[in-house]
């Protein structure tokens, strides 16, 4: 198993030069007997189920973007997610001479909500993938399986 995402997230967040055995222990990704379960979910390449995003026209017949995260490390999906939602939800305003950057909805409101989605997931179920979901004539309703 390779750990890129969770390392570059761990130097740039954590202050830390590389992964080691020694961080991945303290993790609790690293046991005695191996990997664990939350190791593979990190790991960059996986067969755990991914996040599909949509964004719907005016019905769900209208798929105007879509957005499936399948394959790649829970750090990634979350990042997936949250791009798409940026293109959505986030506009520009001018105030005065600036320009101002807003979001419809909290941006950190929403990359937990997707994070929560994950962690408290059922793992061992592989069959469906965590799903978001918006329609378009609806702009500040997200439906999903959160």
């Amino acid at each position: 198993m390779s750990f890129h995402t969770l390392e570059h997230k761990c130097v740039e967040h954590l202050g830390i030069s590389e992964l080691t055995s020694d961080i991945m222990r303290t993790l609790r990704l690293l046991g005695k007997d191996g990997y664990t379960n939350a190791a593979a979910i990190l790991a960059d390449k996986n067969d755990f189920p991914g996040i599909d995003c949509v964004r719907f026209g005016d019905t769900e017949d209208v798929i105007l973007d879509r957005e499936a995260a399948t394959n790649v490390s829970a750090i990634e999906r979350v990042d997936r997610a949250v791009a798409m939602f940026a293109r959505y939800y986030r506009y520009e305003r001018i105030e005065g001479m600036e320009r101002v950057q807003t979001d419809r909805i909290p941006l950190e409101a929403f990359r937990e909500a997707v994070a929560n989605a994950l962690v408290h997931r059922t793992w061992d179920v592989r069959a469906i993938a965590t799903r978001i979901a918006r329609l378009d004539h609806q702009p500040s309703v997200f439906r999903s399986n959160l």
